[in-house]
């Protein structure tokens, strides 16, 4: 491979990483996914240890 083609795929291969973690850190930081993920814990720590899917299959 030549240098110069080298170069270019290093450089888009930099350039999608930093894209892809900005986006990333822009989808973390969303309002709605912490608010579904504060719901989806407070009713787990609601159910008690007996209380999980298997127990509930069976009831």
């Amino acid at each position: 491979m030549k240098k110069e083609t080298t170069i270019l795929l290093a450089g888009s291969f930099g350039v999608f990483a930093v894209l892809g973690f900005l986006a990333l850190k822009k989808f973390l930081s969303n309002k709605k996914l912490a608010n579904y993920y504060h719901q989806f814990r407070s009713l787990q720590e609601m159910q008690s240890a007996d209380e999980g899917i298997e127990y509930l299959g069976l009831k």
